[in-house]
């Protein structure tokens, strides 16, 4: 979890601590730093692709041979078409990558920690029509100039 207030609630915990106190299951909740999830998640940074390119493949194939996709064909074209994307060793590799088994620090770096560019208060924009780049504080400086 990244520490987003919808992940982390009161009803989660209550289900959470239930299942572990009457299913005798070990749940173990990890949070992660903010803005750190695109990297830390084995889904995000390797299988969904996979799983992706493999569905890619399943509909060429049934385009190519003119297979129906409708809504009774495509739960088991998808399951049966993705299946063999799951091994053990691209989970291992997906945890891998992200950092988290074995434990690798050196996925993020100093960057990764900036401030955001969406967040900076200096916007780059580039004007098609007039093939000018002007910046908005500038701009807008400007236009509290000509208000005063």
């Amino acid at each position: 979890m990244d520490g987003h207030d919808t992940h982390e609630n009161a009803e989660l915990k209550r289900v959470v601590y239930d299942l572990q106190d009457t299913e005798a299951v070990k749940v173990e909740i990890f949070c992660f730093p903010s803005k750190t999830t695109h990297k830390c998640q084995p889904l995000d940074v390797l299988i969904f692709s996979a799983i992706q390119r493999k569905w890619q493949a399943v509909c060429k194939d049934y385009l190519r041979q003119g297979m129906p996709m409708n809504r009774f064909t495509v739960i088991p074209a998808y399951v049966d078409g993705t299946r063999e994307a799951l091994t053990k060793s691209l989970i291992a590799r997906a945890f891998e990558k992200a950092g988290l088994y074995p434990v690798n620090r050196a996925v993020f770096s100093p960057e990764d920690f900036a401030p955001s560019q969406a967040s900076s208060i200096v916007a780059h924009c580039h004007d098609p029509g007039h093939g000018l780049s002007f910046s908005l504080l500038s701009d807008f400086r400007s236009v509290l100039d000509l208000l005063n």
